[in-house]
């Protein structure tokens, strides 16, 4: 079997509803708060529009240079095609900034419309769980659309997407078609998707090993009467379509030797650091956040006279290298007590927080936990990476949310993840005049996620414990301290606390619920591989 658009992945009247509600409060959003993303990708626009391919990656007119893979360099010059049917003057070159109301209406028309590959791969994710699934027509239905809804409608991906302003649902959904091709059995089609997902967007690479391990072992190592044997044809096979895609897209950019500008955009470690603009609640956040603890430490001990003094400000240097962390920069930064951590580390220690999973999909390939075993790398990835962007945390939670109905356990890892990750996504709109629209969004997601389970089955609350409520109750305190107390007591002083104490307290709810999604996963793998 292999690909199976439309017939299995089309939108069932709830998901269809889903929809267009949906779609409508993306509309009423279109004049909203506008991040430097949307000046980003206007900019991209108007370069590859008026730029010959072979200045794409060498162009520096505009401080937001191009740092996407090439495919989506060709998406958008395909939009730039449109564009002018709005308003010709966004692709000039010399006009930075320019944000007239056609611009922002074509370019948030350019995103919702992107989301449909969103609901087409979560559609077709759905599709390809149902059928091992032994429950009433039914209840299936509401359980579908339920999940439907967690994925689709992700206060997130809403927030990201349609406010601060990216392409990350349409990016998601091919992922997530990618998955439910895997899923499927229909592994030519899983590597054409994957492929096309990285030219997209390099940092997916990141799940490759997974996609990699699965593909090897489910499609290639045939079995025989006496053994399990590897098949050269089937591995040529999809290398050729790998290779294929990948020299479709590159042809051009190597015809004009723009291949290493390319490269050198893509992967820039020198001039990027540990953590992003902010610290993503992940290890490095905690890391990072220990150093600070340690500098302040023995400032603290220098003044009391407890150990020399500070000879040199050394420590007064490092605690201003520290507030760098927290300043919206993306050089790289020195860590002033702990070792600095370099990428090369970064990569050791995701690939070995990942090699138990890989082996164990090696070892049994279940095609029906495939999206379970994602889940878990590309949180594994988020938790350790280089350079770990805040809205990374989408990946997993889609994955997360897909099965969140599948039982209680699956449901409390969920919401667990979801509280912790969508509250670290709000920090991305920081102005007074957003703040009612980035509270609202998520508490509206939370209510009606719940709502939705209790008219589901509320049986599935069973796994919840006082530990749980504990931490999602410290979230009321912690919009309090961010958003109102430190401001007003600290703010000019110490204008990054509010921001370190929001990655540091998500990082370890998003390490928790790692733990509840490992636990998910390992104790589901002893099902009959299929």
């Amino acid at each position: 079997m292999d690909i199976w658009f439309p017939t299995h992945s089309m939108l069932t009247c709830d998901e269809l509803a889903i929809v267009v509600a949906h779609t409508a409060i993306k509309a009423l959003l279109v004049p909203a708060y506008r991040s430097t993303d949307f000046e980003v990708h206007r900019n991209w626009l108007s370069l590859t529009a008026s730029l010959p391919i072979s200045e794409w990656y060498r162009d520096e007119a505009s401080p937001w240079t191009l740092d996407y893979p090439p495919l989506f360099a060709l998406f958008e010059r395909a939009l730039a095609l449109v564009a002018p049917l709005f308003d010709a003057r966004m692709l000039e070159r010399g006009a930075l900034g320019y944000a007239s109301h056609a611009t922002v209406c074509f370019q948030r028309l350019s995103v919702i419309c992107a989301d449909s590959l969103l609901y087409a791969g979560v559609a077709a994710a759905l599709s390809a769980r149902r059928a091992g699934r032994s429950r009433g027509a039914a209840a299936r239905a509401r359980s579908d659309a339920l999940a439907f809804a967690f994925v689709a409608c992700d206060a997130g991906l809403l927030l990201v997407d349609h406010v601060h302003f990216q392409y990350n649902g349409m990016l998601l959904g091919i992922l997530l078609l990618a998955a439910a091709a895997v899923e499927r059995r229909a592994h030519r089609s899983a590597a054409a998707l994957f492929a096309s997902l990285l030219l997209l967007k390099h940092l997916f690479l990141l799940t490759a090993p997974l996609f990699f391990v699965q593909l090897l072992r489910a499609h290639c190592f045939v079995r025989t009467p006496t053994r399990l044997a590897f098949s050269p044809r089937r591995f040529c096979e999809l290398a050729a379509i790998v290779v294929a895609i990948a020299a479709g897209v590159l042809a051009p950019f190597a015809a004009v030797g723009a291949l290493g500008d390319m490269t050198n955009r893509l992967f820039p470690f020198g001039a990027r650091g540990l953590t992003h603009s902010y610290w993503a609640p992940n290890v490095w956040a905690l890391y990072n956040a220990a150093d600070v603890a340690a500098v302040a430490g023995a400032r603290a001990l220098c003044a009391a006279g407890l150990v020399r003094r500070d000879g040199g400000g050394q420590l007064a240097r490092a605690a201003s290298a520290m507030i760098a962390h927290t300043s919206g920069a993306v050089e790289p930064e020195a860590h002033a007590v702990l070792p600095s951590v370099s990428p090369a580390a970064t990569a050791v220690l995701t690939l070995a927080l990942n090699a138990p999973v890989l082996a164990a999909v090696w070892a049994r390939p279940n095609a029906r936990r495939f999206r379970e075993a994602l889940c878990v790398t590309s949180l594994a990835a988020f938790l350790t990476g280089w350079h770990v962007h805040e809205k990374a945390i989408l990946t997993p939670l889609a994955c997360a949310a897909l099965g969140a109905l599948d039982g209680p356990a699956e449901l409390r890892a969920f919401l667990m993840l979801a509280a912790p990750a969508h509250f670290s996504l709000l920090p991305l709109l920081h102005g007074p005049a957003e703040y009612l629209l980035r509270v609202l969004i998520p508490c509206a997601y939370a209510a009606g996620a719940v709502l939705g389970v209790l008219l589901v089955d509320r049986r599935l609350f069973a796994a919840f414990t006082r530990a749980d409520a504990f931490y999602l109750a410290g979230f009321v305190p912690l919009e309090l301290c961010v958003s109102i107390v430190l401001p007003v007591l600290a703010g000019a002083r110490l204008p990054f606390v509010p921001l370190m104490l929001t990655s540091i307290y998500c990082a370890f709810g998003i390490l928790r619920a790692t733990w509840l999604l490992a636990a998910v996963f390992w104790l589901a793998r002893n099902e009959r591989a299929s």
